[in-house]
C-alpha cells in the first residue's frame, strides 16, 4: 500500500493557497456587497449582527474585540443597529457600565436576508463547477472550518448562524 508523503513545502503551499483564496473570496464578496447592499446594511454591520446572534448578551467591548474595531467605530455601528431596531441594547442593572446586546426579531430577519444574498452570490460564483468539484470544494471548506474552530472557539460559522435563526434566538 502506497502512503502519501506530505512535506513541509506542501504545508506551506496549502497555507498560501488558503490565505490567497480567503482574501480573494473576501474581496469579491465585499465588492458585491457594496453593489447590492442587502437589507441596506454594511458588511461590518452584518458581521456585528452575526456575532451578536451567536453570542447573545455580549458586551460592546467584546463585540469591538471580536470584529477588531476601535471603540468609537463599534459604538457608531451599534448606534445604527439599535436605531434601526436590529439590536437591543440593555444596560445591566447590577453594573451600569456594562450593557448586554441581543439581536431583535427584525435583526434576525435582516441577517437572514443578507446572509441569503451572500450565499446566493457565492453560488453564482461556483455555479459553473462540476458536481465532483463542488463536492471537493464542500469537503475542503468543512475541513478548513474545523481547523479554524480549533484556533478560536468563538469563530462564527454559517451553521451557528443557521442554528440560531432556526431556534429563534
Amino acid at each position: 500500500m502506497q502512503t502519501l508523503q506530505v512535506t513541509n513545502e506542501d504545508n506551506v503551499e496549502t497555507s498560501t493557497a488558503v490565505v490567497d483564496t480567503v482574501l480573494k473570496a473576501m474581496f469579491l464578496l465585499r465588492s458585491e456587497w457594496r453593489k447590492q447592499k442587502p437589507a441596506d446594511i454594511t458588511m461590518t454591520q452584518f458581521r456585528a449582527l452575526g456575532y451578536i446572534l451567536i453570542n447573545p448578551g455580549v458586551s460592546l467591548s467584546e463585540l469591538k474585540d471580536a470584529l477588531d474595531l476601535t471603540a468609537s467605530s463599534a459604538s457608531r455601528i451599534l448606534d445604527v443597529l439599535v436605531r434601526r431596531n436590529l439590536v437591543f441594547h440593555q444596560v445591566c442593572e447590577d453594573d451600569r457600565r456594562r450593557a448586554r446586546l441581543d439581536v431583535t426579531k427584525d435583526g434576525r430577519e435582516v441577517f437572514r436576508y443578507a446572509n441569503a444574498r451572500a450565499t446566493d452570490y457565492m453560488w453564482s460564483v461556483l455555479a459553473n463547477r462540476a458536481p465532483e468539484e463542488m463536492a471537493l470544494i464542500h469537503s475542503a471548506m468543512i475541513l478548513l472550518k474545523d481547523s479554524l474552530e480549533f484556533v478560536k472557539e468563538n469563530t462564527p460559522s454559517r451553521s451557528d448562524f443557521t442554528r440560531c435563526l432556526d431556534n429563534g434566538q
